[in-house]
């Protein structure tokens, strides 16, 4: 049974389908209780912590370029960001701790 994933309410009815160029077809919902849309699960990619470690690496401490590295590594060059804006977090965590 499908259940709406902003509020976990079981009154949900399909609602039309939904054409993306990267994910093709997919079924669109519609919580009767929230009157939110949605689609039941998402297809994008997850990415391993340690994939992650090996892309900032490589950028940072090797001085691959972050172009290049979306280049190589097949990702956007704002997810490559993201990653390093995160990882700079998280050290900086370790290092007050």
């Amino acid at each position: 049974m499908i259940r709406c994933k902003y509020c976990n309410s079981d009154k949900v009815v399909k609602a039309g389908k939904h054409k993306s160029e990267k994910y093709g077809v997919r079924q669109m919902y519609l919580c009767k209780k929230c009157k939110r849309r949605f689609v039941e699960e998402s297809k994008a990619p997850r990415y391993s912590d340690s994939f992650k470690e090996k892309v900032v690496r490589s950028v940072v401490f090797e001085g691959l370029g972050i172009r290049q590295a979306g280049r190589v590594f097949k990702l956007s060059t704002t997810t490559i960001l993201r990653w390093i804006k995160d990882f700079k977090k998280t050290k900086q965590c370790e290092q007050e701790n």
